[in-house]
């Protein structure tokens, strides 16, 4: 029975500004360590999932999306948009460099 509770999602993750791929975003799973990157593609595969985790997608500027599994519960690719976020941006300080 813990067979037929376990997940594996497929996925990929884009821009909502251009639709374009988001290489290096993580994907994790809440409350644990397991995780991975998505590749050049913007594509990711994690396994051994349950149906009450939720995935954690996070990329420095973009704004943190939580996706739980029980969402699509038979779906097995998922399309991911993430989105700059603004108060990150503002929150960075760039200083001119003096040669």
């Amino acid at each position: 029975s813990l067979y037929a509770q376990e997940r594996r999602i497929t996925g990929k993750v884009t821009s909502t500004e251009d639709g374009s791929a988001l290489p290096g975003v993580n994907v994790v799973v809440k409350g644990t360590a397991h995780g991975t990157i998505t590749d050049i593609e913007g594509k990711f595969i994690i396994s051994d999932l349950r149906e009450n985790d939720i995935l954690i997608f996070s990329f420095i500027g973009l704004r943190t999306k939580e996706y739980p599994i029980k969402q699509e519960a038979g779906k097995m690719d998922i399309q991911m948009e993430l989105e700059m976020d603004l108060e990150m941006m503002g929150a960075i300080i760039v200083e001119p460099v003096y040669q």
